[in-house]
């Protein structure tokens, strides 16, 4: 069971590292658990080594020192650790003519990194941008699972207006019709794999 009393970055991690092109596995290994000798288990299936950090920080730290690899033969592929992933939650009932940067602001003055703000409009703007519906009062804010997910649901009022802040959900709409009216393919946006070769 994960400690809930940890540091975001000191929970157990459960993302695993695919590297490939390893021609001396112990030594590389010997090499890649230079700083965290207790922190990495690994695992060889086929020519895949299989590396899992055992917190947050273990993989960054691991992903960093793979990235000094650049040019060798060695390639590897990862996701991004939850506690680095951007939740989207959906600001309701601030005014329609408040401008995007003043939300993001307002929430920085917080101390609630914001990584984006995007002022939804009627009519699915989210979904399909040609449309150009009127501004609502309704805003998705983007920002860090941890620590700032739990920061964003205390929030009661902003710039002097009640609000609620809920799990903002993307509209069940086909993936051809969203596809067309976007000119761009739709992309999961909590679990994208990182390629590095």
């Amino acid at each position: 069971m994960t400690n809930a009393c940890l540091p975001a970055e000191e929970r157990p991690n459960k993302t695993t590292i695919f590297i490939s092109g390893v021609s001396e596995t112990r030594s590389f290994l010997n090499w890649l658990r230079a700083s965290y000798p207790d922190g990495l288990m690994a695992q060889l299936k086929a020519e895949t080594l299989m590396v899992d950090p055992s917190t947050a920080n273990v993989h960054t730290a691991t992903v960093s020192a793979l990235h000094s690899l650049d040019g060798r033969s060695v390639c590897f592929h990862t996701f991004t650790v939850p506690e680095k992933r951007c939740a989207r939650l959906l600001v309701k009932n601030l005014s329609s003519g408040m401008p995007e940067s003043v939300v993001g602001d307002e929430h920085e003055s917080l101390d609630i990194r914001v990584q984006a703000v995007t002022q939804l409009r009627s009519g699915r703007r989210d979904q399909y941008p040609a449309n150009n519906g009127f501004l609502t009062s309704h805003f998705i804010v983007s920002v860090t699972h941890v620590p700032e997910v739990y920061k964003m649901r205390s929030i009661t009022e902003l710039c002097g207006l009640r609000l609620s802040v809920e799990t903002y959900v993307v509209p069940n709409v086909p993936l051809q019709s969203a596809a067309s009216a976007s000119g761009k393919r739709s992309e999961t946006a909590n679990r994208t794999p990182v390629r590095h070769v």
